[in-house]
């Protein structure tokens, strides 16, 4: 399949080859309002990772239900709705851990941009509300002013979205609590009235660097899943079009950028990662242990 990527973890340390997890990054384009469509596709994807190999997590981008609904919050979810229990069905279908992307949920008078991790029994482990709103989310979205990590078999997971990427504060937060593992949905576009070359280029550069720079100063595993394709949204019933710029990758201590899709095409990137990496990146640097005191 065009974009499938699957890296192994170099043998560095031969002495901490253990407590091995399988993680992965899925690069879907998404339907815009068509949550049948993209249910389908996110079963057809989760589906081919699984047969190819025991999987522990996968991660998948934000908005994968709708797109962007910034003029059709009618189409804002719940945590009960159908199409969020089917994610919760397909998780436990596959056994694995499914950060479920991001929706728009309504909560009283209020919507957020909230993202997901589902446990192998299909239940809610973890919600976390989009801390840093990109501008034009800032219009109709609430922000969440909390950084959320639980503790899994697999290690402890924190979860950010998109924009909070580039908000290091964030990400020393998560680590002051314990995180080993952060995932982060995206749905990062090149901006729409054709942008030039070097704005592309920048989204490209940011996205790499940033991710690069969270997994490095905070020892931890950083999973990146953008979309892939063109990124459509409907604004009073006039479809918008624009670029993804896709580069989901996986970054992890010691090793840098470890797979990536260097595209925006659709497909999925997996990995095989030592949890004792974590504990030997702090041996040698003691970065946590200085986050802990700051």
């Amino acid at each position: 399949m065009t974009g499938v990527q699957t890296c192994a973890l170099p043998i560095f340390y031969t002495m901490i080859m253990k407590r091995m997890i399988t993680v992965a990054a899925v690069q879907m384009e998404i339907a815009p309002l068509d949550t049948g469509r993209n249910l389908a596709k996110i079963e057809k994807l989760v589906g081919e990772l699984c047969n190819q190999q025991p999987v522990d997590l996968v991660v998948l981008p934000e908005d994968v239900l709708t797109g962007p609904i910034p003029y059709n919050l009618e189409y804002a979810l719940s945590e009960s709705s159908g199409e969020v229990m089917r994610l919760c069905q397909i998780a436990r279908e596959k056994q694995l851990y499914l950060v479920a992307g991001s929706f728009i949920c309504k909560d009283g008078d209020n919507y957020y941009n909230t993202a997901l991790l589902i446990d192998p029994s299909g239940e809610i482990q973890l919600r976390y509300r989009k801390n840093h709103l990109w501008i034009p989310e800032r219009r109709y979205l609430v922000p969440g002013n909390e950084a959320m990590v639980v503790d899994t078999p697999i290690g402890k997971i924190g979860l950010a979205i998109c924009w909070d990427l580039a908000f290091p504060e964030l990400f020393r937060s998560m680590i002051k609590q314990g995180a080993e593992i952060i995932c982060i949905p995206s749905y990062w576009s090149t901006g729409g009235n054709k942008p030039a070359h070097a704005e592309i280029k920048a989204s490209k550069m940011m996205i790499d660097t940033l991710c690069l720079a969270r997994a490095l100063e905070n020892e931890c595993l950083i999973i990146y899943a953008n979309g892939a394709g063109k990124a459509k949204y409907y604004v009073h019933g006039k479809i918008y079009s624009e670029d993804q710029v896709g580069h989901s990758q996986i970054c992890a201590p010691f090793y840098g950028t470890v797979a990536k899709i260097s595209s925006n095409k659709e497909g999925y990137i997996v990995y095989a990662y030592d949890r004792n990496i974590t504990e030997r990146a702090e041996v040698v640097n003691q970065l946590r242990a200085d986050i802990s005191r700051m």
